[in-house]
């Protein structure tokens, strides 16, 4: 018998003994395993003058205290295990992205607390604090959406009761009245000075313009990835800084695209226009016997 247990006598309970020289005094020991380092976290307590029903009782509420202090976890230490989880899956750029918006933004006002203590008003703190820096709403949100995300996965780990990113706001702008966007009219004349002015980047960017397509998908475009009789246009592949690889699965697949007609001639000009790279299309996003509407996705 251990040393720890010389002079107790098991009882009809686990874990639960009873001293030899003084009856009615209980030694209550749990055991629960960490599931996080694979070792048993140990808690022990004497009680005297009590039954055995109270000490079952005892028991009951120490083990439960226990697993609860072994599941607390800082938000730091599960960030930096859900990255080290998450990076292998992840293009490059997009892990790259997620690491800043963590190890450079929200740990450095949020990774000290435990993650079952956070609430939104901690979250909301931090995005404060980021806006009084002088970033833009929109770059704070990308970071709290990278936070978002893995505040959601914590909820499922740690079996988490609350959601400290909802109920969260930020301002409903940066305060610029300028439009985000090109108008018709103003899309037709910047592509013209586009051909006059650069015209190895005309076919590029035309094909921006009227697919709706991201700079790293356009820009890895190849000949085969062109059915004009069908008027597909497959994505397969993307470029990111410089180096191109497989898309992800919820980024592949064919895209059927079927302009305005007042938009088809100028489609068909940029078809012929110079290219730079032989991946920057032109003739990807039209076919003029396909009737007009609306795009759709294959």
């Amino acid at each position: 018998m251990k040393s720890w247990n010389k002079g107790w006598l098991r009882t009809t309970l686990p874990g639960v003994y009873e001293s030899e020289g003084d009856p009615g005094t209980y030694r209550v020991r749990v055991r629960v395993l960490d599931l996080e380092t694979g070792k048993l976290r140990e808690a022990n307590r004497i009680q005297p003058g009590i039954t055995l029903v109270v000490a079952d009782k005892m028991r009951d509420g120490l083990r439960l205290a226990l697993r609860e202090r072994v599941a607390r976890r800082k938000v730091a230490d599960f960030a930096n295990d859900w990255l080290a989880n998450k990076t292998p899956l992840l293009e490059p750029h997009t892990a790259s992205r997620y690491n800043d918006a963590l190890n450079d933004h929200a740990l450095m006002k949020l990774g000290h607390l435990q993650f079952d203590r956070l609430r939104s008003m901690h979250v909301q703190n931090w995005v404060n604090w980021e806006l009084q820096q002088g970033y833009r709403v929109a770059t704070v949100k990308g970071w709290f959406r990278v936070f978002r995300t893995m505040t959601r996965d914590a909820m499922e780990y740690l079996d988490l009761a609350q959601d400290p990113t909802r109920r969260v706001h930020f301002p409903n702008s940066d305060g610029r009245s300028e439009r985000n966007s090109l108008r018709v009219d103003e899309l037709r004349r910047f592509l013209a000075e586009m051909r006059v002015r650069y015209p190895h980047n005309y076919a590029l960017t035309a094909t921006l313009a009227f697919t709706g397509l991201r700079f790293c998908h356009a820009s890895a475009l190849r000949w085969e990835d062109v059915d004009e009789k069908a008027g597909v246009l497959r994505v397969s592949r993307k470029q990111v800084r410089g180096h191109v690889g497989p898309t992800i699965e919820m980024e592949a697949g064919a895209q059927r695209v079927s302009p305005s007609c007042s938009a088809a001639h100028d489609l068909t000009d940029a078809a012929s226009a110079p290219v730079c790279y032989q991946s920057s299309l032109a003739t990807s996003w039209v076919d003029l016997s396909e009737p007009c509407g609306n795009s759709s996705h294959a």
